[in-house]
C-alpha cells in the first residue's frame, strides 16, 4: 500500500517523470456528469468551459512496447473540455455541434432531445478516442495525453 507519510522520507533523486500515456486508441467510459464553469484566457477572452472526464476501459490500437513501458491504462482519466466563446456566435454554433458529435459517438440518442437531456445521458456511455501528445509551452520535454478525436464503438 502506498503512503505519502513513507514518501516523505523518500530522497528526491529518486522520484522520476512518468511516463506518458501512450499515443493511440483507447476504449473509454464518460464516468461523471460534466464539469461546467467560467474563466478568462490571458487574451482577455471570456468562456464557458465545458469538461467531460473519461476514464480508460482498456487499449484499443496501441503501441505494445509503449504500453508495456506504462503499465495497465485502466482506470486513467482524460478529459474532454469544449471552450465555449460566448461572444462569438459563429464559434458557439460550431462547439455545441461539436459537442453534439461528441455525444453522438459515446451512443447517446442525440435526435428528439434538448442538448441538456443528451448531456444527462451520457454519464456511463463508451467510446473510442484518439489520444495524442501536447507539448508543455513552457518546458517541450513534459508532454500531456490530450483527446484528439472520438469514435463511436462498432
Amino acid at each position: 500500500m502506498v503512503s505519502f507519510t513513507k514518501a516523505l522520507d523518500r530522497n528526491l533523486e529518486d522520484v522520476k517523470r512518468p511516463k506518458p500515456l501512450p499515443t493511440g486508441t483507447y476504449i473509454t467510459r464518460i464516468v461523471d456528469r460534466p464539469g461546467i464553469d467560467e474563466f478568462t484566457a490571458s487574451s482577455g477572452v471570456q468562456y464557458e468551459r465545458l469538461s467531460f472526464q473519461l476514464a480508460i476501459e482498456g487499449p484499443d490500437e496501441v503501441d505494445e512496447e509503449e504500453l508495456e513501458d506504462f503499465g495497465n491504462p485502466a482506470g486513467y482519466k482524460l478529459q474532454r473540455t469544449f471552450l465555449i466563446d460566448t461572444t462569438d456566435e459563429a464559434g458557439f454554433e460550431k462547439t455545441l455541434y461539436y459537442i453534439k458529435q461528441f455525444l453522438g459517438n459515446a451512443g447517446v440518442e442525440t435526435e428528439g432531445v434538448t442538448l441538456g437531456e443528451a448531456i444527462e445521458q451520457a454519464q456511463g456511455a463508451s467510446m473510442i478516442v484518439e489520444v495524442g501528445h501536447r507539448p508543455d509551452p513552457k518546458n517541450p520535454e513534459n508532454v500531456y495525453p490530450e483527446v484528439k478525436r472520438t469514435f463511436p464503438l462498432d
